[in-house]
């Protein structure tokens, strides 16, 4: 696989992602707290969360087991 298919996987992926995690943010607020409004700053939440989800999976481009300092980054 190629570095530019990988990462459009990876694009993918995370573009799902903020969808699924948006869609389940909103659907427990408008169950358990339907007059709050959110804030600005609460909006980034998605895309935060999202691409923690999304980095670890940059491990697996590795052809070799990838050394602590590469785990690490």
């Amino acid at each position: 696989m190629k570095i530019k298919e990988f990462l459009l996987l990876h694009l993918q992926i995370y573009c799902i992602l903020v969808t699924l995690i948006f869609a389940a943010i909103t659907m427990i607020g408008v169950i358990f707290d339907p007059e709050e409004a959110l804030g600005y700053h609460q909006l980034a939440v998605p895309f935060i969360l999202t691409a923690l989800c999304v980095l670890p999976t940059f491990i697996t481009y590795f052809k070799t087991e990838p050394t602590l300092p590469q785990f690490i980054i």
